[in-house]
């Protein structure tokens, strides 16, 4: 068995660096449409899990007196925090999801199936469960960070809601530390 091994952090200071992985990762993502160069993808996915790890480990950090454990494992993260904490994320994820699920945010397409036009979208295919997404995100900092030394038995999973899920959990911290917001947007 692995040891987890346990570090003390300063939980604003990994807010903080937490916000900027993620406005890399936006920034990225307007590059993406920008130039319609899906190349950018892995950045995306790797600016994205580091920002949802430093946000579980702020809230670890919060939550434990600045004693976080280290590690990628993002089921890992989310495991060792509180039942309150859990509950709060899942329900700004799931409210999160209804709101882009009724806005109509993710177009639908047309595709042929055997000759045959279908109507597809992003909602009749991905998992949207909060433990799914934890599951295709997990390892997805290492996996896309190392993704020219991945062989075939390594999927390189695509994180879909990976952004719902880094908002819900950065939600949770503004719940409980809503000065930072304040301090975030100087």
């Amino acid at each position: 068995m692995k040891k987890i091994r346990i570090i003390h952090i300063d939980p604003e200071e990994a807010y903080k660096f937490a916000r900027l992985y993620q406005k890399a990762a936006a920034a990225i993502s307007t590059e993406i449409i920008n130039s319609n160069s899906p190349s950018l993808i892995g950045p995306i996915i790797v600016n994205s899990a580091l920002a949802t790890e430093m946000y579980l480990k702020c809230l670890l950090s919060l939550e434990n007196s600045g004693a976080c454990p280290t590690g990628h494992e993002l089921k890992n993260l989310y495991r060792a925090l509180t039942l309150d904490s859990k509950a709060q994320i899942e329900k700004y994820y799931s409210a999160r999801l209804a709101y882009l699920k009724s806005s109509n945010v993710y177009p639908t397409g047309i595709v042929k199936v055997n000759g045959v036009e279908q109507t597809i979208s992003i909602w009749d295919h991905a998992k949207t469960e909060l433990q799914d997404v934890l599951e295709e995100a997990n390892e997805a900092f290492v996996n896309w960070r190392y993704g020219y030394e991945n062989d075939s038995k390594v999927k390189l999973q695509p994180c879909t809601f990976l952004e719902e899920l880094r908002l819900a959990i950065r939600q949770r911290i503004e719940e409980l530390k809503p000065e930072w917001l304040l301090v975030a947007h100087r």
